[in-house]
């Protein structure tokens, strides 16, 4: 049998359609059923045969769902013995999607082997299972973050001791800048991490929440102000969000310091959103 996952792309609110996955995995049962008919020898295997067996999943496709018929569509599927897509990753207006995948293929040359490398791929959600490969994925690629106008792709990564940002130009995929967060951590909280970051509506500047994990959170430093910081997307400092953003507005109301603010982004017109818990 096979077993099914089902992850969440995105919600195009405006037309009411929602874009998921559907991830395939092989059993053992299935994939003996699969491959029935292929023989036990890999040199008497062909080379989609042997591809097909080192894939991880058997495929991985791309729906979309309205939410006012109730119909899905196929808008693409990776099934196939090169390439092999991520379950997550993030759709354009223009009916695009940007995500991690691997390709594996066989070369003879220097030596016979199989090579499977890694990189972000721009693919058409369109049934014409048509995709590009667009710039190279580091280790534990993350997913890109687009911003409201799909013009410009972000990603956060922890490398080399630094949460390195980079910042790309959509849909060529220019490099435009690339900094990390030592500055605006060391000015505003050096004991904290990045917790979440995004795009505002404007699709121009970025946010970034610093907050503290475990046995840090005892930090009462006087430098250490977690919350959340507005930059711009080559890195400048641009302030940050109000503390009562989002909170309860009576007179005389106070608010417990047990309960805390998280930004969560903006929407289309500029309005912030805020959720509040208690820890």
């Amino acid at each position: 049998m096979l077993t099914v996952s089902c992850l969440l792309f995105c919600t195009e609110a405006r037309s009411q359609t929602v874009v998921y996955s559907l991830t395939y995995s092989e059993t053992r049962t299935s994939f003996q059923a699969h491959f029935a008919n292929a023989s036990p020898f890999p040199g008497r295997r062909s080379d989609d045969e042997n591809l097909s067996m080192l894939r991880g999943t058997r495929k991985t496709e791309i729906y979309s769902l309205s939410l006012a018929t109730g119909k899905s569509t196929l808008l693409f599927s990776d099934e196939g013995p090169h390439l092999q897509i991520m379950a997550t990753g993030v759709v354009a207006g223009d009916g695009k999607a940007y995500i991690a995948a691997f390709w594996r293929e066989r070369r003879a040359s220097p030596t016979p082997t199989v090579t499977s490398e890694e990189a972000i791929y721009e693919i058409s959600l369109d049934g014409s299972n048509h995709f590009r490969r667009i710039a190279d994925a580091q280790p534990n690629q993350p997913p890109a973050i687009l911003n409201p106008q799909s013009t410009r792709a972000a990603f956060e990564m922890f490398k080399d001791g630094k949460f390195v940002v980079s910042i790309y130009a959509v849909p060529e995929w220019k490099l435009l800048h690339t900094w990390d967060l030592a500055k605006l951590m060391q000015t505003h909280c050096p004991a904290c991490n990045p917790m979440s970051y995004g795009w505002l509506a404007d699709g121009k500047r970025l946010y970034t929440e610093l907050g503290l994990a475990g046995e840090e959170d005892e930090d009462s430093s006087p430098a250490s102000h977690r919350g959340t910081y507005f930059l711009s997307e080559d890195g400048a400092d641009l302030g940050s969000v109000s503390p009562q953003t989002g909170a309860l507005q009576l007179d005389g109301y106070i608010h417990p310091k047990y309960i805390e603010s998280h930004f969560l982004g903006q929407l289309p017109d500029g309005s912030d959103l805020s959720s509040w818990t208690t820890q």
